[in-house]
């Protein structure tokens, strides 16, 4: 992708199923990667049937959840590298399963296949899949690395993962930090922690809902987006998995007070019951942010806010630095002033932020520079990173 350049999107692996179905595996949109929901009764690269299931000798050499979550992972290879990534630069893991018997044999697969480069990950229950044997599900997002632009995983100190799953808690690609999915858990074979739930005997003294979610953002994903350079302030999207669809509404009042101004884009995903690997667990969040250094972006292609000082200051390029001429795309930006009444070193400075102008344009001029992140300048309206269809932020 160049810069004022258009992204392209690439279907990886396209097959025709029977009924002229189309479909591809995954999609590569600029440097992204994302892989569908892949199962491992299907060879993705072939579209032919797996050896999972193997009816006259199903219980030869492994069983048949490891033979499905290795094919699992022989598809998601290939989408990765049929994107120019591998399965080292995922960014983000969902698995799903229909029972709690599949994920030891896909934790297993897992640590064979990603080593200790395990993106933060989020798994939950399911009642049941389109195929009548499937048993596992996987959904992944990443990267086609290069130079600075590839995965750093965080595994802060202060926040525990079993060895058994040793995913990373946060990791960063580019302006992204990727959470895993967070629960309301404590120390290992606590259960939930003492403070999400309601004390012993109590019919009331809180909703279990409201402790859960309390307890999830500030003690779970507010220090781990502390950890990747970001907050709270800069999600730009959550996924929240719910075991009881009517906890909804609790949930929300609960999601307004630490997101009073505007919520970032959240999709409700219902589970079965149980749906966790704590039985009476009722939510797990997972997250994307951006990072603080790139939360003043208001450039419909996700630059550098030329509004605020100390960001600008900070990306000043040389004479040999790209820019922007008039033949490029045009790019309009939008000076973020609550976020620069936020910057702390702009706050030093006694100059008011620059009066808003709904289109200035970057490219009237042949001699602005570009900031660095300029790599991800696009076409308006073409944006495709994971943030894509979240709402601008102010």
């Amino acid at each position: 992708m160049g810069i004022g350049g258009e992204v392209r999107v690439q279907p990886l692996l396209p097959q025709v199923f029977k009924g002229n179905v189309l479909y591809a595996a995954g999609v590569r949109a600029g440097r992204w990667i994302f892989a569908t929901g892949l199962n491992g009764l299907v060879d993705y690269t072939t579209g032919a049937p797996s050896a999972v299931m193997r009816p006259r000798l199903p219980h030869w050499d492994t069983s048949k959840l490891r033979r499905e979550a290795d094919q699992i992972f022989r598809n998601l290879d290939a989408v990765m590298r049929a994107g120019g990534g591998g399965l080292e630069n995922a960014v983000r893991l969902d698995q799903h399963y229909t029972s709690g018997r599949a994920v030891e044999a896909y934790h297993d697969a897992r640590r064979v296949m990603m080593k200790d480069h395990i993106a933060p990950s989020t798994s939950t229950l399911v009642e049941g899949f389109l195929r009548p044997r499937q048993e596992i599900e996987v959904h992944m997002i990443g990267v086609a690395p290069q130079g600075e632009f590839r995965p750093r995983h965080i595994r802060p100190g202060e926040q525990q993962v079993h060895p058994s799953s040793g995913y990373s808690l946060a990791l960063e690609a580019g302006d992204y930090v990727f959470v895993a999915g967070r629960m309301a858990d404590g120390k290992f074979g606590e259960g939930l922690a003492q403070e999400a739930r309601l004390p012993e005997q109590h019919l009331w003294k809180g909703l279990p809902i409201r402790l859960e979610t309390e307890y999830i953002i500030r003690e779970k994903i507010a220090p781990a987006l502390k950890a990747a350079g970001s907050s709270l302030d800069n999600v730009v999207k959550c996924q929240v998995h719910m075991r009881d669809a009517a906890d909804f509404g609790s949930f929300n009042d609960v999601w307004s007070e630490f997101f009073p101004h505007e919520k970032p884009a959240t999709t409700l995903v219902p589970t079965a019951t149980p749906g966790f690997f704590l039985s009476n667990a009722r939510i797990e969040i997972n997250t994307i942010a951006l990072k603080s250094a790139a939360a003043c972006l208001r450039l419909s292609g996700r630059a550098t806010c030329s509004c605020c000082p100390a960001c600008w200051r900070s990306t000043r390029m040389d004479s040999s630095s790209p820019r922007v001429s008039t033949a490029s795309s045009r790019i309009t930006a939008r000076p973020c002033r609550r976020r620069w009444m936020r910057c702390s070193k702009a706050r030093r400075r006694s100059a008011p932020p620059p009066a808003r102008r709904s289109e200035t344009s970057y490219a009237s001029s042949s001699t602005t520079p570009i900031p660095p992140t300029s790599m991800a300048l696009i076409r308006r309206g073409t944006d495709t990173s994971p943030a894509a269809t979240c709402r601008s932020r102010p």
